[in-house]
């Protein structure tokens, strides 16, 4: 059966967050008999390639692609926690613009509950995912974008650049192999994200795989004002990849 354990290296502080983390955790192994046992992949996909460099083309961008994730949203708040575990699935429907005329892939996410859209543009070499600022229900429409993430290529241990916000920023840390099938075996990159602003702070890690794309995020937040902590774990359970 797959799974993606991947954890940041070092010791926990005894920040609330990571008593969220901890809890999360075994919630995830609980509901661990949800995944599939291996990742499909179509047969237009580059799986069985495995590239020395991790150049932008080997992330997947094609219309038509699809990401099924083991999702589970945990939010640490007055001293109470609550957790949500669901199957959500990530799928590029189309292509729209932003305000300034480039092109953006449309990537719906299918919750249990809900439904919402992140729009993806490739600039050069850089990758950007991003938000509208306004809720429009025509997606032909040209947008004014709000940056989510970004990544930039080619993914080399040791690189680094900035987010969009002031103290907002990425490096490559760690290059290794990741089990995507029973016998294959890839090289994925980890990306760790560290974000602060006054009251708040963000650290995310990335794993993202050639030819599939992101395969585990663990996103952690945390509000001090609110005495909230919040953590996101993305585990990837199948996708189909369209070029």
């Amino acid at each position: 059966m797959f799974f993606l354990c991947c954890r940041r290296s070092g010791t926990l502080s005894l920040r609330p967050k990571n008593l969220d983390k901890v809890m999360a955790l075994k919630l995830f192994r609980l509901f661990a008999f949800l995944t599939i046992p291996t990742i499909l992949v179509s047969s237009d996909s580059v799986a069985k390639t495995k590239p020395t460099v991790f150049s932008v083309k080997d992330f997947p961008l094609g219309v038509g692609s699809q990401w099924v994730y083991l999702h589970i949203d945990s939010t640490w708040h007055r001293q109470k926690l609550q957790v949500v575990v669901e199957i959500v699935t990530v799928k590029i429907i189309g292509q729209t613009q932003t305000a300034e005329g480039r092109p953006a892939g449309i990537w719906v996410r299918e919750f249990s509950g809900k439904v919402d859209t992140q729009y993806v543009n490739l600039v050069g070499d850089t990758v950007f995912f991003m938000v509208r600022f306004d809720v429009y229900t025509d997606t032909s429409e040209s947008f004014q974008e709000q940056e989510v993430a970004r990544f930039v290529f080619p993914l080399t241990v040791g690189n680094t650049w900035k987010g969009t916000y002031g103290r907002d920023s990425f490096s490559v840390t760690r290059k290794d192999s990741i089990e995507v099938n029973h016998d294959d075996f890839r090289q994925g990159f980890l990306i760790e994200r560290s974000i602060w602003i006054p009251n708040s702070g963000k650290d995310v890690d990335y794993w993202i795989v050639p030819g599939v794309g992101l395969v585990n995020i663990e996103d952690r937040n945390f509000f001090t004002l609110a005495m909230e902590n919040r953590l996101e774990i993305w585990k990837l359970i199948n996708c189909e990849i369209k070029k």
